[in-house]
């Protein structure tokens, strides 16, 4: 995928060169004007002065304006897999390379003629550290938007795929991985609790409204190995298919039957003990969670999973979609 540059910037461009243009020309008149006063010039003398007053902010706006279209016919960026591959230099060429993997968080920004020409800046940056790449005066914006983050979100969920349950284990909890003690057993009451289903149905909710994401199950937050035993001695089915099955009937009454081949159960065995991997795919349209008659949307934001309200809920599926 490749981002170009609007041509429209050159408009932008212009009109802060006509304005520094105009500057240096009020100051070259009144220069001149200074030196006729204090000295005998004659006819040439003044007409040549008159005339540097106007050909040199001229040639320096000519100047700025072919160094910008130079500027903009060879800088470009490329999107190849999990990495941004930047284009530029006029007379020597230059190129460099920025893992995606990492800045999966996309801001954007338009201007007045931005709103205007469908141009503006994309702002790339990691949801913790300072990695960023910032794309100025990106063409087609909106329509740029909605497929970066489809390529980004792509690119996220064919990396998780690929990680192994020991791979997994040695991230952190972030907008893409969590871990969960259990499906419904709750080891602080020491009983079934049916709120902890929805949890993690929220859980999924929020991975398919962002990016994807995988969710462990049977794995707490010190990366203990707790294991599956205690959530499959509660069902009527007590082994690993009777949880596959349960799973896929409360994420059935919980978010639908229709976005379940978004979710790949993944159940091993790890140190004697069985785990769930839950890889999440993105969904191209906004999921939400029903409960008790109520549709609810749930966005990954870090490491936790958030509720939106009504006004959060139209800006981001506005942001984040698109029209859909």
């Amino acid at each position: 995928m490749v981002i170009k540059k609007s041509p429209f910037i050159l408009i932008q461009q212009m009109m802060i060169g006509m304005f520094f243009v105009v500057i240096a020309i009020l100051s070259l008149t009144t220069l001149e004007h200074f030196l006729s006063s204090k000295f005998a010039l004659t006819h040439w003398q003044a007409l040549v002065l008159n005339a540097l007053t106007l050909l040199i902010p001229a040639l320096a706006g000519l100047i700025l304006f072919v160094y910008s279209l130079l500027k903009l016919r060879v800088e470009t960026y490329v999107l190849r897999n999990d990495v941004i591959i930047t284009n530029y230099g006029i007379f020597t060429k230059h190129q460099t390379t920025q893992q995606i993997n990492s800045l999966r968080v996309i801001s954007s920004y338009q201007n007045f003629l931005g709103k205007l020409f469908n141009y503006g800046n994309l702002h790339f940056r990691a949801p913790y550290g300072k990695e960023h790449v910032i794309i100025k005066s990106v063409d087609n914006f909106s329509e740029t938007i909605i497929k970066l983050k489809k390529h980004i979100s792509g690119n996220t969920s064919n990396k998780l795929l690929k990680l192994s349950f020991t791979k997994i284990l040695q991230q952190d909890e972030d907008d893409e991985i969590e871990f969960k003690s259990s499906l419904r057993w709750d080891y602080k009451q020491n009983k079934v609790n049916k709120e902890l289903e929805k949890t993690v149905m929220k859980t999924i909710t929020g991975f398919m409204n962002y990016s994807g994401g995988v969710l462990v199950i049977g794995v707490d937050d010190e990366k203990s190995i707790l294991g599956l035993e205690r959530d499959i001695k509660t069902l009527r089915k007590k082994n690993i298919d009777g949880f596959a099955n349960h799973f896929t009937q409360i994420f059935n009454g919980y978010i639908g039957a229709e976005y379940r081949q978004l979710v790949k159960l993944k159940l091993q065995r790890y140190k004697n003990k069985e785990v769930c991997l839950a890889y999440v795919s993105r969904s191209k349209v906004p999921v939400y969670l029903d409960w008790d008659g109520d549709s609810q949307l749930y966005v990954r934001t870090g490491n936790s999973t958030t509720l939106m309200n009504v006004k959060e809920a139209n800006n981001y599926i506005g942001l984040h979609w698109g029209k859909h």
